[in-house]
């Protein structure tokens, strides 16, 4: 839950009416798209894993699993 948690925060930031009409200053956006893509990378880490657990409890071992963007 914490990865979605943090995904979520930072997609409510990222909202934020300076980020959707490009009027932020580029430190600002970039701080956005550093946050964002954080978050974006841990919960990809996290849902590989689950997927990993799943399927080796269907009898499918594998040693990683990686999620594209």
């Amino acid at each position: 839950m914490k990865a979605k948690d943090a995904v979520l925060d930072d997609m409510g930031v990222y909202q934020h009416h300076d980020a959707l009409s490009g009027t932020a200053r580029q430190h600002v956006a970039d701080n956005y798209v550093y946050h964002l893509s954080k978050s974006m990378a841990y919960s990809g880490f996290v849902l590989g894993d689950l997927i990993r657990k799943e399927l080796a409890s269907i009898g499918v071992e594998t040693p990683w699993v990686a999620t594209c963007w």
